[in-house]
C-alpha cells in the first residue's frame, strides 16, 4: 500500500516504512511500478538511476549532452528577445545563470541526456542551492527545464522523459524579505533627477527610451506587457488600457490622468500611427538603468524595470488607495494578498500618519462653575441649572 512508503529527498526513491527498504518508483502510462533496491541508500541511488534509464527503454535519434544545445538555447533566446516574448534584461539573466550552470555541474557536459535522471537533477539543486541565493537556483531551473524543451524538440529525449525530468526537477523555497524589496526605493527626489538622466541619454542616442520609462511609472505594467500594447488596447471612451501580453491572464487598468496626458502627447506626435502598431518602440531601458544607478545612486541597488512597478504601488499605497484596488491594477488576481505582502509595510506607515487627527469620543462643551450665596452649580454653556 502506499500508506506504507515515505518519500526521500531523492525523487523516484521512497523507503518501506517497516522494512527500511529502499525502492524505487515511477509511473508509466498511469501504472505505478516500484522496484526494491535493498537497504543501503547509496547503493540504491545507484541502481535508481540504471533502473530508470532501463524502462525508457526507446532508442534516441541523437546522442548529446545539454552542453551540445547550449548554442541552440542562446539563439532561442535572442529570437525570444526579437519576437517581445521576453526583454534583454531577462536574456542577460538567462545567460548568467547558464554560465553559473556550466562551471557548478559536470553532468552538463558528460553525462548523455537520455542518461539524466532525478538523482542527478537532484544532486545539482543541492549543490547550486549551497553557493546561490533560492532566487537564482530556481533561475538556473527554469533555464535547464527550458533546454530540455529544445531537446525533446531536437529528439535527444522522449516526452516521457522529458515529463518525469520536469516533474521531479522542482522550485526552492524562496523566503522573501518583502519589505527590503522597496526600502532603497528613489524618493520623489531623486525620481525626478533619473527620469532627466534617462530622457537625456535616450535623446542623445536618437531612442524613445523616455517613452518606456513613463509608460512603466505611469501605469505600473512589467516590461512585458508594456512593450507589447497597440493603440487598439487604448479605449478613450471607456477610459482604460488593456494589457493582453500579462504574467497571468489579460486585465485593464484606468487610464490615470497623468498617463493620459502622455498618452495624448504621444498620440499627436504619430498622427499616422495605425490601431496595429505598438505604442512604444523600445523595447528595453536595461543598458541606461544600469548607468543611470551607476552615476546618481553609487552604492544602492541598481534600477531595473520593475523598480518602476515598485514605485507605482508604492504611491499608489502612499495615496490611500485600498489594496485590492492597487492589486487590480497591478493586474494581480488573488484579492490583494501579493500587494499586502510586498507593501503591507507602507500601508502600516499610512496608517499611523491617519490616525493623528482620529477621534472617538464627541467634543463635549466646556463645563462653566458659577457661584451663589446659597449654592455652587455647574453648568454647560448653553444648558441650563439643574432645580435643586
Amino acid at each position: 500500500m502506499a500508506s506504507d512508503f515515505q518519500r526521500t529527498d531523492i525523487p523516484n526513491l521512497d523507503r518501506h516504512l517497516k522494512y527500511g527498504t529502499y525502492y524505487g518508483r515511477v509511473k508509466l502510462r498511469g501504472k505505478l511500478i516500484r522496484e526494491s533496491f535493498g537497504d543501503n541508500k547509496r547503493v540504491a541511488m545507484e541502481k535508481l538511476t540504471g533502473w530508470l534509464v532501463k524502462l525508457r527503454g526507446a532508442k534516441r535519434v541523437k546522442q548529446g549532452t545539454l552542453n551540445s544545445l547550449t548554442e541552440r538555447y542562446l539563439v532561442w533566446l535572442a529570437n525570444a528577445v526579437a519576437s517581445g516574448d521576453i526583454n534583454e534584461e531577462t536574456e542577460l539573466y538567462k545567460q548568467e545563470c547558464l554560465k553559473a550552470i556550466r562551471s557548478l555541474w559536470p553532468e552538463f557536459s558528460t553525462c548523455t541526456i537520455s542518461k539524466l535522471t532525478p538523482v542527478h537533477l537532484a544532486n545539482f539543486r543541492h549543490a547550486f542551492k549551497a553557493k546561490y541565493s533560492a532566487s537564482r537556483t530556481n533561475g538556473a531551473i527554469t533555464v535547464i527545464r527550458e533546454i530540455f524543451q529544445l531537446a525533446k524538440t531536437d529528439n535527444y529525449i522522449s516526452i516521457n522523459q522529458l515529463e518525469e525530468l520536469t516533474d521531479a526537477f522542482k522550485y526552492t523555497k524562496v523566503k522573501y524579505d518583502y519589505q527590503r524589496l522597496t526600502m532603497d526605493l528613489p524618493s520623489p527626489e531623486e525620481l525626478v533627477k533619473i527620469r532627466r538622466a534617462v530622457h537625456t541619454r535616450c535623446s542623445n542616442k536618437f531612442s524613445d527610451g523616455g517613452d518606456l520609462f513613463d509608460f512603466l511609472l505611469l501605469s505600473g505594467s512589467r516590461i512585458e506587457a508594456a512593450i507589447s500594447v497597440t493603440w487598439r488596447d487604448v479605449d478613450w471612451e471607456r477610459n482604460t488600457l488593456y494589457f493582453s501580453n500579462a504574467k497571468i491572464k489579460p486585465y485593464d487598468i484606468p487610464i490615470f490622468p497623468e498617463l493620459r496626458e502622455f498618452l495624448l502627447k504621444l498620440k499627436a506626435s504619430r498622427p499616422k500611427a495605425k490601431l496595429e502598431d505598438k505604442i512604444l518602440t523600445t523595447k528595453s531601458l536595461h543598458t541606461v538603468l544600469a548607468s543611470v544607478s551607476a552615476e546618481l545612486r553609487p552604492g544602492k541597488k541598481k534600477l531595473t524595470h520593475h523598480t518602476l512597478r515598485h514605485l507605482f504601488a508604492t504611491r499608489c499605497i502612499e495615496a490611500g488607495k485600498d489594496l485590492i484596488t492597487v492589486a487590480g491594477w497591478m493586474g494581480h488576481h488573488d484579492n490583494g494578498r501579493t500587494v499586502m505582502l510586498v507593501y503591507g509595510h507602507l500601508r502600516k506607515a499610512h496608517s499611523q500618519a491617519e490616525a493623528k487627527d482620529m477621534t472617538f469620543l464627541p467634543q463635549l462643551a466646556p463645563v462653566k462653575v458659577e457661584t451663589t450665596n446659597n449654592s455652587t452649580a455647574a453648568t454647560a454653556s448653553g444648558g441650563t441649572t439643574p432645580a435643586s
